[in-house]
């Protein structure tokens, strides 16, 4: 039988006295849903999850055994149906939750009861969901008790309510069935009877004060790894050996990986048949929405929260901070009923420990970046002489005498406009960061530095493929974190010495501001790709090649400012086609006979002669710069 219409609680019917709230004459104490959030969570910490369960079940029983004593003595008439229905709106009207009824059958004659009940938006899956994030098992323990209560006081039998569904578990809605104790069955009294048995408070505090003790222990011996494994890192031993350390003792796979997932150490137990792709964050973040919304919140939060993959396993992960800065995560991957509590304990001092390392060793990369730095700025303007150069790069490991690239990779000079200096220096150091990172992973032999508006890298290739795959690596973390973010990128043709390098450089430079000054920016350019004028104008002096341009094409341009005609345009489209008369009338749109007027028109003006093969070429080239320059 489906749930009819039930006359609602009116709010109209509250009445209030100094200190009271009354509903139908009966007082009423208000409660802050976030306040019983905290009640929740400070006893499943305090008791434990099962304990907490039992204790809720029953306050929630002994609501609704007052509020079914409450309704039979107001409405003494009304069937057993409508009272039923009418605890519903009551638990409705106390904002607990939104209840609808279906499927009603009761025989008690023959000890014959069911229910369906749908609950939406419960109180407690919003504060369990807060406090724990997903759950393994249904959790709405109040609202079962108080269905429970409610129907077994009303109707003199026992009924007990479980719930099927549950959204804090990850399912679509929260349902649940009643029925007597009877008809639930021999599963029912062993799996979930015994959280209904009173327990008394001294067993409680005693339970509560050996789960004290317990954690005590853990602690001294948390405490204690804690300090082997700082003496690990400040004797030299790194990330390697604190995961080793910390999984050999909790015998899970440990996982570290870096802010953009990038994995930087692992450990699987001896007896796992699984590979660490099985464990890490990056293989399921892309996937699923749940875990993409958990590493949301530990990035605001800055504290541990457990991701449950399965029935059978959790990821408790970790955030590593320096300071308030997110570096990665640490992840522990565990079954569900282990000690959860020594778990994040134990993998909460080891991500503070590989913080420690990771902050040492960042230091140690700012030193060296700035030591590469003052190199590069030696190098590229010319501040030493070479011979000195050359010494100093191969006592830092390089040898420019082997094949090596350029790589400038320029932020859209829009994002500097948008954001303050200071802004933009932070979010440029996470732009390098991310570039350093991918290049550094894939070209050990590498050098990746600020330098003035770009970032500039120098590669040592070990194959033609490996510039393209740092170009795509970059670009799909970019797309990932900085999602319309755009980054120019010029990759320099190949030298083989220091001397070239300078020059090469100043190509790749000029290169990469001529094209992105045209509008070109969020591109990708190879040297090598672009055509021969392209390189001749980005490698030479192009304010001296302009001005050279601008003095012989005066006289014409002079002529189409003050006439507003078209003179240099026609010029450049016949030259560009080899003076061929029928292309360039079709390109402009003219008559030939037009165009032979206009061609006229430019030697009386201009007194040009490209018949001299000399002249045609400069006329064309100076034509070409003024193209480039957005002057044509």
């Amino acid at each position: 039988m489906q749930h009819s219409e039930v006359k609602p609680f009116n709010y109209s019917a509250l009445e209030s006295q100094p200190g009271k709230i009354l509903l139908e004459g009966k007082r009423y104490i208000l409660f802050n849903a976030e306040a019983h959030g905290t009640l929740r969570r400070d006893l499943i910490e305090n008791l434990g999850m099962e304990r907490s369960k039992g204790f809720l079940l029953r306050y929630g029983w002994e609501c609704g055994v007052h509020d079914a004593k409450d309704q039979k003595e107001k409405f003494p008439t009304i069937s057993d149906y409508e009272l039923i229905k009418k605890g519903a709106q009551l638990h409705k009207f106390q904002g607990a939750v939104d209840v609808h009824l279906f499927n009603l059958e009761m025989d008690l004659d023959n000890n014959k009861y069911y229910l369906e009940s749908v609950w939406g938006d419960s109180y407690e899956v919003e504060q369990h969901l807060k406090y724990f994030g997903k759950s393994n098992e249904p959790i709405c323990w109040t609202l079962l008790g108080y269905a429970g209560g409610y129907a077994t006081e009303l109707l003199g039998r026992g009924i007990y309510y479980k719930e099927v569904s549950c959204r804090a578990r990850g399912d679509e809605r929260c349902f649940s069935i009643g029925k007597t104790l009877e008809e639930w069955g021999d599963e029912f009294k062993t799996e979930q009877l015994h959280y209904y048995n009173e327990t008394k408070i001294a067993e409680e505090l005693d339970v509560a004060y050996k789960r004290i003790q317990r954690q005590n222990d853990l602690l001294s011996k948390t405490t204690s790894l804690h300090e082997q494994l700082n003496q690990m890192v400040l004797s030299g031993k790194g990330l390697d050996f604190v995961i080793e350390k910390v999984g050999s003792l909790l015998n899970y796979p440990i996982i570290v990986e870096n802010v953009n997932l990038k994995s930087l150490g692992w450990w699987l137990p001896q007896d796992s048949k699984s590979s660490i792709q099985d464990f890490t964050l990056s293989t399921y973040v892309n996937e699923i929405p749940e875990l993409q919304l958990i590493l949301k919140r530990i990035e605001k939060e800055k504290r541990p929260l457990d991701w449950c993959r399965s029935e059978n396993s959790s990821h408790t992960i970790i955030p590593i901070l320096i300071g308030d800065e997110l570096e990665g995560y640490l992840s522990v991957v565990h079954s569900n009923d282990s000690e959860s509590d020594f778990v994040r304990m134990v993998a909460g001092r080891a991500a503070g420990v590989i913080a420690l390392d990771f902050s040492r060793e960042k230091i140690k990369l700012e030193t060296e970046n700035r030591l590469k730095g003052e190199f590069i700025d030696e190098l590229l303007d010319s501040l030493k002489p070479v011979e000195e150069i050359k010494k100093r790069a191969l006592y830092m490991g390089y040898d420019f005498n082997k094949k090596h690239q350029l790589m400038i990779w320029e932020i859209d000079p829009r994002v500097k406009e948008q954001l303050q200096q200071d802004k933009f220096l932070e979010f440029r150091k996470k732009i390098y960061n991310i570039i350093n990172s991918a290049v550094s992973s894939i070209n050990k032999k590498s050098l990746v530095i600020e330098r003035k508006q770009e970032i500039l890298s120098i590669i040592f290739p070990n194959d033609k493929w490996q510039i393209t795959k740092i170009v795509d690596e970059v670009n799909s973390i970019l797309q990932k974190n900085f999602n319309k973010l755009t980054v120019s990128i010029c990759i320099s043709r190949l030298s083989y010495s220091i001397e070239e390098l300078r020059n090469v450089y100043s190509e790749a430079r000029n290169t990469l501001q001529l094209l992105t000054n045209n509008g070109r920016i969020g591109e990708t350019f190879y040297v090598d790709d672009l055509k021969s004028f392209d390189l001749f104008y980005a490698g030479s002096a192009n304010d001296q090649l302009l001005s050279f341009s601008k003095s012989m094409l005066n006289d014409i341009l002079t002529y189409d400012k003050e006439n507003d005609s078209e003179l240099t345009w026609t010029l450049y489209t016949f030259l560009s086609n080899d003076c061929q008369l029928q292309t360039t009338a079709k390109l402009l749109s003219l008559s030939v006979s037009g165009l032979k007027y206009r061609i006229q028109k430019i030697k009386d003006v201009g007194d040009f002669k490209w018949d001299n093969t000399e002249e045609k070429f400069n006329l064309l080239l100076s034509l070409k710069v003024l193209r480039t320059n957005g002057l044509l």
